[in-house]
């Protein structure tokens, strides 16, 4: 299974067939990417492309659940004037099996994805502390009526 950073397509890779199955992910909850159409030494149009598109990070299992989670930025949020280059808030959306989108959850700033590891409690999640002697873990859980 992999994905690309500007793009909701995901790609099984089936072991047995040697071929890829297509998701394309389809929600308002995960917006589509423009390609960039500049150069890399287009430094003005580089930083604004970035504050202004979504990109996806990362797609992991949860074995715990039996789902995936998919975390992205959406674009920088405020006047972008003067803020260019900056990532927007952190998403994470639960997927199920077959990749159908079940939840979003918005971040905010407030959480890191690095060093974010699932448990049997949910997802542990890294939320940056003010105090240098203090680490901050929170647990995000997710859950539905079947």
């Amino acid at each position: 299974m992999y994905s690309f950073s500007s793009s909701t397509t995901i790609y099984k890779y089936n072991l047995v067939t040697k071929k890829n199955a297509e998701f394309i992910l389809e929600s308002e909850d995960i917006p589509s990417v423009a390609p960039f159409r500049g150069t890399q030494y287009d430094d003005a149009a580089l930083k604004s492309y970035i504050s202004t598109n979504s990109v996806y990070l990362s797609l992991t299992y949860d074995n715990y659940s039996d789902k995936y989670y998919l975390f992205h930025y959406g674009p920088f949020p405020l006047n972008i004037s003067g803020n260019e280059g900056k990532r927007g808030y952190l998403f994470v959306t639960v997927l199920d099996e077959n990749f159908k989108p079940l939840s979003t959850t918005n971040l905010k700033w407030d959480y890191q994805r690095y060093g974010s590891v699932f448990t049997p409690d949910g997802l542990m999640m890294y939320k940056p502390s003010n105090n240098e002697d203090l680490t901050d873990y929170t647990f995000l859980k997710f859950s539905c009526d079947e």
